[in-house]
């Protein structure tokens, strides 16, 4: 017979010891005695929900999931599990547990507007046991959730039923509040609203709108006011207005509160300046142009009013420029990982670094510049053209095998292959052309990649009649056709209809067809 040996361990969840694994995997061990400590009263309960049992076999999934049941249904903690090995392959197991204070069912009462799943949901509660300790914790939450939607008097009073332990929830949804009215107070620099929504205004910057004439304004919504309040203070510093910042001011209700009147505050501060402008390779190293000639290039000069609009313009100038000098830009390029061989500025963001002196409302900034290098194109790839021929669409891309890199060239050929409506996207219908520059295994080479959304349905027909007073009556039969093929025939003459009629047929080429019938009494025109 083994001599008892003692083995104590604490147990994560779904982590028993190693000691125990082992154990099973050693031939699964009887349960001579199973030992439930700090239970208290609740051990008949606790043993009962048990898989765990005398008698019978010990396994390691049987106590994972026991330690996830008691927590999820029963919130009885296992803390830790001891074991003794006896003789004759059985063992004695003791879980020492901790029973947390709770209720095991929660009642929600007075939601008319929302279903009792859709707050379970909002209040992230899995199973039916609850912590007390959670208690006005859920209280908040709930009341959130519903001001989130709107309902901006709500009321919720928990109420704990001892008797069938269970966990009342008592809510007074209110009325949904609308927004009647925005104004904004110490906004000297902007007006609050625009006439027609168009110009520069405050509440361009806002989701939340207030009512027009008849129509109602967004609901009242915690979230939205403050992500509003947010978007505020963002528009002042695209401007220049580094210390913005904006507040609800004041909230005033209707006699039946289904209505609020919003005065939002607005502390626009100094408007900053541009003192200084600098340019930096990101490697530390030297760049190809000059401070000078990265000067022109930009548009942010020292002395001029700090404006963040300026700061993509100043990308896409300097993306052109060594774009013409044959480093691609990453924005346009896709590589296996690493993009320092491609053409950059500001990194992710594509924004300057801003060093910020608060005191004399000054800006410096220094555009942090990833060269890359210069490449050359390897291949040019034509993909997605199901019935465009390959030649149309090759001959609107200026740029061939050799050619360097040029990213603002492979722009002006996207934009004509788009000028010519045959490429949409074959699910949403919009306009579909994209290019980028693809990785090769060569260091200074790259492909030049097109897709295209090719759609077959490039014609009109048109069909109408009617009288003119000095030649009579005429009808008038039209058909204009683009990207038409003359030599893209039906595959049979008895396909030819349906081919036709479904635009796989004399479509491809990049040709335009018209064809114009109007026959009349007195004059008819053919062409």
């Amino acid at each position: 017979m083994l001599s008892a040996l003692i083995l104590l361990a604490a147990v994560p969840a779904n982590h028993p010891p190693a000691y125990l694994v082992f154990l099973q995997q050693s031939g699964n061990p009887i349960i001579e005695e199973l030992v439930i400590t700090g239970a208290g009263d609740r051990e008949a309960e606790i043993r009962l929900a048990l898989r765990l049992k005398e008698d019978r076999p010990f396994k390691v999934d049987d106590l994972r999931r026991d330690q996830e049941f008691l927590w999820r249904r029963l919130r009885v903690r296992v803390d830790e599990t001891k074991s003794t090995i006896l003789g004759n392959e059985r063992i004695r197991i003791e879980l020492v547990v901790t029973v947390v204070p709770s209720v095991s069912r929660v009642v929600f009462f007075g939601n008319d507007e929302f279903e009792r799943d859709e707050l379970l949901v909002a209040l992230n509660l899995v199973g039916q046991s609850v912590d007390r300790g959670r208690v006005p914790m859920l209280v908040l939450s709930l009341e959130e959730f519903y001001q989130d939607k709107g309902y901006r008097h709500v009321k919720v009073e928990a109420e704990i039923n001892e008797e069938s332990s269970q966990l009342d929830l008592n809510i007074d949804e209110g009325p949904l509040v609308k927004i009647e009215k925005i104004s904004f107070e110490g906004n000297e620099r902007f007006k609050g609203s625009a006439f027609l929504g168009l110009g520069t205004s405050i509440s361009a910057a806002m989701e939340a709108g207030d009512g027009v004439l008849f129509f109602p304004g967004s609901a009242y919504k915690r979230g939205l006011i403050q992500r509003d309040l947010i978007s505020i203070a963002e528009f002042y510093r695209d401007f220049g207005y580094l210390d913005a910042r904006a507040w609800v001011a004041e909230e005033t209700f209707n006699s039946r509160g289904n209505k609020v009147w919003l005065r939002i505050g607005i502390y626009e501060g100094p408007l900053f300046k541009v003192r200084s402008v600098e340019f930096r390779a990101a490697d530390g190293g030297e760049l190809l142009l000059s401070h000078q000639e990265l000067l022109e290039i930009v548009g942010v000069r020292p002395g001029q009013d700090y404006e963040a609009a300026r700061f993509a313009a100043d990308e896409s100038a300097l993306r052109k420029h060594y774009g013409r000098l044959g480093h691609p830009a990453a924005a346009r390029a896709i590589s296996s990982g690493d993009s320092s061989s491609f053409f950059s500025v500001g990194g992710p963001q594509r924004k300057p670094e801003l060093v910020v002196d608060e005191d004399a409302a000054e800006v410096d900034v220094t555009y942090v510049i990833q060269e890359g290098r210069p490449m050359r194109i390897r291949d040019v790839i034509v993909k997605g053209n199901v019935h465009t021929r390959d030649r149309v669409i090759r001959r609107e891309i200026s740029l061939e095998p050799g050619d360097l890199a040029d990213g603002y060239e492979a722009t002006r050929s996207w934009r004509r292959l788009l000028g010519k409506s045959w490429f949409r996207d074959q699910n949403t219908g919009q306009p579909f052309v994209d290019w980028r520059f693809v990785e090769t295994d060569l260091t200074e080479w790259v492909d030049l990649s097109f897709e295209v959304g090719d759609m077959a349905t490039t014609g009109q027909f048109l069909f109408g009649g009617g009288v003119n007073t000095n030649t009579g009556p005429f009808l008038s039969v039209s058909l204009n056709k683009s990207n038409f093929d003359l030599f893209n025939t039906p595959s049979s003459w008895g396909n030819a209809f349906g081919e036709i009629l479904d635009g796989t047929a004399f479509v491809g080429g990049g040709q335009n067809l018209s064809i114009a019938l109007e026959p009349g009494t007195q004059y008819s025109l053919y062409s």
